[in-house]
């Protein structure tokens, strides 16, 4: 349930069967924003007790048919109400009914006619006390950053709902969420403003669910939504709604910004069928899975793989998928230590020009893939795919970069075989599947007019197209023999003829964006020294 769900006014119960008594201590205390209830009998009184979280009780003794006393008494041996502080209002001011009124569970007394002054402080007594006592329950099942259901209440209320929804056949769903890439975010710009992304995002939860729902922060960056009365298909559109919106929320304080994506995985009742509640749980974490498995920023529902050894067995499926995640970041690492080992290789074999070369290529991705909010573990492939591309050009002694002008046939077929070969060696390295298909695809065309297959538009995986349009920068900014560098204006008018043929139209207009913001009007290479300054 949502923090903005708790009602600002706190509620009293006043108990008397005279209806102008009743309407005195309500007008004495109508200034004091509470929300006063009022029964005009014992029976009434336990009623209401049921249906309120009442602060506290202002009790009339002498009442017909069940008395202040009997009521105290019920009350004091109901679980739920047990603590609720009761103060007796009554004109019988004997001695042995101050006794019986402090062993029926009385804390204090109030004699008619009713001082108003006495009545508003003992009344602010209490109340400052019932604040305490509420501040404190908030801090057990709240969790402390984002002001959510902590990770212990929500095993409470899912155990309800769940419970609920079985007694009464109607639906609950359950929707958990992972923000894509969080660990980047942390380490990229600190914890203190990972938080802030954190408490940013309860904020949109909290905005973009109902009263009737409730919101936990699961654990780390992982969240959950409780929807009683919701089916499949109305869990989908809600976490489809909150995909977008995150999309394009832009998290921003004084010093950073960042876009930060949600993979969520999706269960109920009805169209699962769980048989206890930490089953349709460990769905939704099936389902999570599998989103972020099929490349995040995605919502996915449950549904029973009959293949699996144990269906159903989560703690088996959720081991095997930490290992995974823990086997990815093994593979991170490898991947890294054997692009030094390949830039080593290469190094003798090339001079300082080649070098500046692929740094810069690797500058213009890096500046673009900024400009386009791309989690930084995506950059990095696109950019290990050009250094892969330009070291085994070295390999294989191709002097592809730099040849200009017209071509042999003997010439073109080499050039156009080039995708090929490159594809060719990194399968003897299979950990870069991700970074193959930039490699075989980065002489596509936009319009379809490149090779090797003739892709068009966004048939071009992202990354080759972001390689194309850097390495292409990076050759019109470079001085040969034969040319000479284009200057920053010519080479944004050579982009921008040259869009939706060559280059796609949106990395165009990014980089022009780019230029912009660097305030580079004159030298291209001012980007690289303010580059290196951030």
């Amino acid at each position: 349930m949502n923090d903005n769900d708790k009602n600002d006014k706190f509620d009293i119960l006043i108990v008397d069967d005279v209806p102008v008594n009743l309407a005195l201590l309500a007008k004495l205390l109508e200034d004091l924003d509470l929300n006063v209830v009022k029964a005009n009998s014992g029976q009434k009184a336990l009623e209401l007790m049921e249906e309120y979280d009442f602060a506290l009780v202002l009790l009339d003794v002498q009442m017909p048919g069940m008395d202040g006393f009997e009521t105290s008494e019920r009350m004091k041996s109901n679980e739920k109400t047990k603590h609720v502080p009761i103060i007796f209002v009554t004109a019988a001011n004997e001695e042995k009914y101050i006794f019986r009124g402090y062993e029926t569970g009385a804390v204090d007394f109030l004699f008619k006619p009713v001082n108003k002054y006495i009545l508003r402080s003992k009344v602010s007594i209490f109340l400052d006390l019932y604040k305490q006592k509420k501040q404190l329950k908030d801090l057990s099942i709240q969790d402390g950053l984002t002001g959510l259901y902590n990770h212990r209440q929500m095993d409470k209320i899912l155990k309800k709902e769940f419970s609920r929804a079985n007694r009464y056949g109607t639906d609950l769903s359950c929707l958990l969420i992972d923000l894509d890439f969080f660990k980047v975010v942390n380490d990229t710009f600190g914890h203190a403003f990972g938080d802030f992304v954190l408490k940013g995002f309860a904020d949109i939860l909290n905005a973009h669910t109902r009263e009737s729902d409730y919101t936990f922060r699961y654990g780390g960056e992982e969240f959950m939504i409780l929807l009683p009365q919701t089916d499949i298909v109305g869990a989908e559109i809600v976490a489809e709604k909150l995909c977008n919106i995150c999309e394009d929320n832009v998290y921003t304080d004084a010093s950073n910004s960042t876009i930060v994506t949600l993979s969520i995985g999706g269960s109920s009742i009805v169209h699962n069928r769980p048989g206890q509640p930490e089953t349709l749980l460990a769905y939704a974490d099936k389902a999570v899975y599998r989103a972020k498995a099929e490349g995040r920023n995605r919502v996915k529902i449950y549904i029973e793989d009959t293949s699996s050894n144990k269906p159903g067995d989560a703690k088996v499926d959720k081991d095997i998928n930490y290992l995974k995640e823990h086997l990815s970041s093994v593979l991170e690492k490898t991947k890294k230590s054997y692009m030094s080992s390949l830039q080593l290789l290469v190094q003798d074999m090339t001079d300082t020009e080649f070098q500046s070369y692929n740094q810069r290529v690797l500058l213009y991705m890096d500046l673009i893939g900024e400009k386009l909010r791309l989690p930084q573990p995506i950059i990095e492939t696109f950019k290990r795919s050009a250094s892969l591309h330009n070291c085994f050009t070295i390999l294989l002694g191709k002097d592809l970069i730099s040849r200009k002008g017209s071509l042999t046939e003997e010439e073109k077929a080499d050039l156009e075989a080039h995708p090929y070969m490159l594809t060719e060696l990194t399968l003897l390295f299979d950990f870069f599947s991700d970074e193959r298909s930039i490699l075989q695809y980065h002489h596509e065309n936009f319009d379809g007019s490149g090779f090797p297959e003739g892709l068009e538009g966004d048939q071009i995986p992202l990354g080759a197209r972001i390689f194309s349009i850097a390495e292409a920068i990076v050759e019109m900014t470079t001085s040969l023999p034969d040319k000479q560098a284009l200057s920053l204006e010519n080479v944004i008018k050579e982009l921008s003829d040259n869009m939706g043929t060559r280059f796609d139209p949106m990395l165009v207009s990014s980089f022009r964006d780019i230029i912009k913001e660097q305030n580079s009007l004159i030298e291209i290479r001012k980007i690289k020294k303010i580059y290196n300054k951030r």
